[in-house]
């Protein structure tokens, strides 16, 4: 069976959207169920999408405490599900479409039980498509230090992924914003690089964060990279070279 979820803290202006989509991909036969993972909302998201006959899994009630954030609502789902694929895209993303899902879960062929979107950003401002900051800016720097084969992603932060719930079921994801880090670098750790695909979805949109906000998904994202470093024990390699474009 397979799964689409959209994670989700108080979204609640996209559940009429979502809702759309998710009549679309179920009714396209693309996957079995889509749901709504509400990460502790008080902005009404959980009614709306109640409204639009949208299933909701309350995540903080699957955890039976309140959630520390979107990887947090994310292991429990995984715990809680009996798919055997899941589909994760972001509730606040727009430009995909029901074939994007189809992308991502026809990618989990062979080995692979870890599929990452590459999206680039279209950007309000200027109407440029460009690649996420803090994954150029920390989190593909952090897997060349940490000497990762996975380095050479293109967008190894993108939230819009596929998974074989039981390889990644039981890793140790981070709570927040490193929980992509945390998953890539976990597959690896378990499964080697070549369980890890990408695909190429369209151009996306979604609300544009200001430094302040981007500070603390980069220190985050950050935390996961030190913290694996800790457990190996092992100096972080040296990078030279000519710089990445």
């Amino acid at each position: 069976m397979r799964l689409l979820a959209f994670p989700a803290l108080d979204e609640g202006r996209h559940v009429a959207r979502l809702a759309a989509f998710a009549d679309a991909v179920v009714t396209a036969g693309i996957v079995d169920r889509a749901v709504l993972l509400d990460g502790g909302s008080g902005d009404g998201t959980v009614e709306r999408a109640r409204q639009h006959h949208l299933q909701v899994v309350d995540g903080p009630r699957l955890a039976g405490r309140p959630l520390q954030g979107k990887g947090d609502a994310v292991a429990q789902l995984l715990r809680w599900t009996d798919a055997d694929e899941v589909v994760l895209l972001d509730a606040d993303v727009e430009g995909l479409n029901p074939d994007s899902v189809r992308r991502l879960a026809a990618g989990l062929g062979g080995d692979v039980v870890l599929v990452k979107g590459v999206c680039r950003r279209l950007d309000p401002a200027t109407g440029t498509v460009r690649s996420g900051r803090v994954s150029e800016l920390v989190a593909r720097p952090a897997l060349e230090l940490l000497g990762s084969r996975l380095a050479g992603l293109r967008d190894p932060l993108s939230g819009q992924v596929a998974v074989r719930t039981a390889a990644v079921r039981d890793l140790e994801l981070h709570p927040g914003y490193g929980l992509e880090l945390s998953m890539l670098l976990g597959v690896e750790a378990r499964a080697g690089a070549s369980a890890v695909a990408e695909v190429e979805l369209e151009p996306i949109a979604h609300r544009h964060k200001d430094v302040d906000e981007l500070s603390v998904v980069a220190r985050e994202v950050l935390a996961v990279a030190l913290h694996v470093a800790a457990r190996r024990g092992a100096p972080l390699a040296t990078v030279t070279g000519p710089e990445r474009p």
